[in-house]
């Protein structure tokens, strides 16, 4: 896709590959050289989006590692974790950039905002989240937070699996959804603006 239209798709790198998982990769030593060789390439702009499920897998040599990778190249970590690794690797290196994969996908608006509020190089994008943000209209709580981060929110489809693209259309009909409750200056620089300023 990004060789059809380099302007529109931008690649990220995942580490998975060859059998290596979200349960084993953070602690498999290929990767950083898996990640050097196709970072060679040029065309990542991020490496994710992928999973840690505990706190100390942040703290992995591996995670080291691509954490430096990643500072060297100036490009974010898209990452699937509870709020325990984020903070873990933020506060290891202040200087990364992390893209927090669907908000943290259950933490609520109060742990979202908390998060933005102490780290400024922390971004979100909320695929899945959709129900959370709008369960009947905009979520006050939600809407708040919204506007107060516009900077750093952005959507998300996550088609990660065939039929995900199958329900793209709706997908995105349900952000466009609560994002039209939004000031629309806010619902602009979620729906793409803070993606093309991170990317």
């Amino acid at each position: 896709l990004h060789h059809i239209d380099p302007k529109l798709f931008v690649p990220e790198l995942r580490p998975y590959h060859d059998g290596i998982g979200q349960g084993s990769w953070y602690r498999d030593p290929s990767i950083p050289a898996y990640l050097k060789q196709r970072l060679a390439l040029g065309v990542h702009r991020g490496i994710g989006e992928f999973h840690l499920n505990a706190p100390e897998h942040a703290l992995s040599n591996v995670l080291a590692e691509v954490a430096r990778l990643a500072i060297k190249h100036a490009i974010p970590l898209h990452i699937h974790s509870d709020v325990a690794p984020i903070r873990v690797l933020l506060d290891f290196y202040p200087t990364l950039k992390i893209l927090w994969a669907h908000a943290g996908f259950t933490e609520g608006a109060d742990v979202v905002g908390e998060m933005l509020d102490r780290y400024d190089r922390l971004w979100t994008e909320v695929s899945y989240r959709a129900g959370d943000i709008a369960p009947n209209g905009i979520d006050p709580q939600w809407r708040a937070l919204l506007v107060r981060h516009a900077d750093r929110f952005m959507i998300g489809s996550d088609t990660w699996t065939g039929s995900r693209w199958d329900e793209y259309t709706e997908l995105i009909a349900e952000h466009r959804a609560w994002l039209s409750e939004l000031p629309a200056d806010v619902a602009r620089a979620i729906a793409h603006e803070n993606a093309e300023r991170l990317y």
